[in-house]
């Protein structure tokens, strides 16, 4: 097996494992910094290439993980906050996600079928 392999397969146990809690994952995560999700990046991508692990906001909060990111002129802070995929908000979003992807794809093939024939993969939208 690959050392890619490998670490892929870790990844999958550590984020599936019911019993894991969010500080063994972002335990993980901060030995293996590939999987720490940056859905926010600009075009100079991460800012030294620095991810801040607990980052404080004053003396209540504290963030799993923080990073900057910049285009040109502009920048971003960018807080991650880990939770867990079970908790009821979660899911509700999930929901909420899943009726807009349905109704994305139902509006596409409408359109498309309007105008030509052409089949839409599922593949493209996330599940």
């Amino acid at each position: 097996m690959k050392l890619e392999e490998k670490l892929l397969e870790q990844y999958f146990d550590v984020i599936e494992k019911n019993g894991n809690t969010e500080n063994q994952i972002q335990e993980f995560l901060e030995e293996n910094t590939i999987f720490i999700p940056m859905p926010f990046l600009l075009n100079h991508y991460l800012h030294m290439n620095c991810v801040i692990s607990k980052f404080k906001l004053g003396n209540e909060f504290v963030t799993d993980f923080a990073y900057l990111t910049k285009s040109s002129d502009y920048w971003e802070f960018v807080l991650v906050e880990l939770e867990d995929a079970k908790r009821r908000f979660l899911q509700m979003i999930r929901k909420i996600f899943i009726f807009t992807q349905s109704l994305i794809m139902h509006m596409i093939r409408l359109h498309l079928g309007r105008h030509m024939s052409i089949k839409i993969e599922k593949q493209f939208f996330i599940k």
